[in-house]
């Protein structure tokens, strides 16, 4: 294999996949562990990261910041096998800058998911009044709070009724 592409930025595999010979560029849309993390814990602030049973203990949420650094260190050295190293926004820009090792030395470069708004620019600004659908499409997972994203969604049909 000559060139690994990585479109998780899970950089697990790195350290062997570059061992077998190949070179590694990653597209990373979510980092592993983020600064955003460590400053949750470190604040001792509950969230789906860090439990109450971790956020109301100081002693616990020392041990958990040691371990979020430890694996933030780890991550940041398992990233610095990746050749080149592309992000999907400047959120991520500034996790993986700041906790990849060799994007210290060679910025990551930014590449947008692709996505055409020409259609959306042609439409006109005054409408017909018809009732207003959403859907919304994304990964389960806790850090994405569908809960806030109902509410919200709520409130908005709500005032323009």
């Amino acid at each position: 294999m000559q060139v690994w592409v990585d479109t998780c930025g899970w950089a697990g595999p790195y350290p062997l996949v570059r061992l077998a010979g190949s070179r590694i560029a990653a597209y990373v849309h979510y980092p592993t562990v983020s600064s955003d993390m460590l400053f949750r814990v470190w604040k001792q602030t509950q969230m789906y990261n860090n439990a109450n049973t971790f956020s109301r203990s100081m002693p616990l949420a020392v041990l958990k910041v040691v371990y979020y650094i430890s694996f933030a260190l780890f991550y940041g050295f398992l990233g610095s096998f990746a050749c080149c190293v592309m992000v999907n926004s400047s959120w991520t820009y500034g996790h993986v800058r700041q906790l990849w090792w060799r994007s210290r030395l060679s910025s990551p470069a930014i590449v947008f998911p692709p996505c055409d708004v020409a259609g959306l620019a042609a439409l006109p600004i005054e409408r017909p009044e018809r009732p207003l659908t959403m859907c919304s499409i994304a990964q389960y997972r806790p850090e994405k709070n569908h809960r806030c994203e109902a509410l919200t969604s709520s409130c908005a049909l709500a005032m323009t009724h």
